[in-house]
């Protein structure tokens, strides 16, 4: 499974597992789901319920990391998304002048740089704070 941002939305690509080097066998090409293998049904299923799980995961995260402000830009479509104020965001905008307006408002409220914490030293912590 590939899970990727298109366009401002969450896309799971979803890959059959085959024998190494079939030749012949374009893996990039979508195919119908085999029924008897991993059904429609199934795969809906499972990516509500894996959807469901990540989000509850960077909810528990965010209680123990505090979130960065940061900006995403989907210019084609006139889309930001980020988190500012503690609070994660989606916009779209009818016009390219208000899109931008609201680009160069963020970045007047919100520094252009984040700091990324150290992912190993959160851990370490966490395990502390277990025991």
């Amino acid at each position: 499974m590939v899970i990727s941002d298109h366009r401002g939305t969450v896309y799971y690509r979803m890959y059959r597992i085959i024998e190494n080097s079939i030749e012949g066998y374009d893996t990039q090409r979508t195919r119908e789901p085999f029924e008897l293998e991993f059904s429609g049904q199934e795969i809906n299923y499972f990516l509500s319920y894996f959807h469901g799980y990540i989000s509850g995961c960077f909810k528990v995260a965010n209680l123990m990391i505090p979130i960065q402000p940061f900006l995403k830009i989907i210019n084609s479509n006139l889309i930001l998304y980020g988190c500012r104020d503690g609070d994660y965001f989606e916009e779209q905008h009818e016009t390219p002048e208000t899109f931008h307006a609201s680009i160069k408002l963020f970045y007047e409220n919100y520094d252009n740089t984040v700091d990324v914490p150290d992912v190993t030293e959160l851990i370490k912590q966490i395990m502390v704070d277990k025991k």
